[in-house]
């Protein structure tokens, strides 16, 4: 190996590539980025935590009601629910509301 870390003949690996057409200076490409919702970005992680949200105030709301440990967990799952078809429809506007022309 050299002083910079690499090893030796990977320049003429790398030429050879650029005879082929092979680009590999791109390779972190925007436009292969994922969606939006992806759990691995920050709008997934947000999105991810929205519908937890709405989850955990529903099971709060039934624990001060005074429900058994069913009733809670029922909740908690109709929270996440109605949390996800929230979330969906948000986006959905967002989406509409950033291709639509003012």
């Amino acid at each position: 190996m050299r002083r910079d870390g690499r090893r030796a003949g990977s320049e003429r690996t790398r030429s050879s590539d650029r005879s082929k057409g092979v680009d590999r200076t791109r390779r972190n490409d925007r436009s292969r980025r994922p969606q939006l919702g992806g759990v691995g970005d920050g709008v997934g992680r947000m999105s991810v935590g929205f519908v937890l949200l709405v989850s955990l105030s529903g099971a709060t709301m039934a624990l001060q009601g005074g429900g058994g440990y069913a009733i809670v967990g029922l909740s908690a799952l109709g929270g996440c629910l109605v949390g996800t078809a929230l979330w969906w429809y948000l986006r959905r506007v967002a989406r509409e509301f950033r291709h639509s022309k003012l």
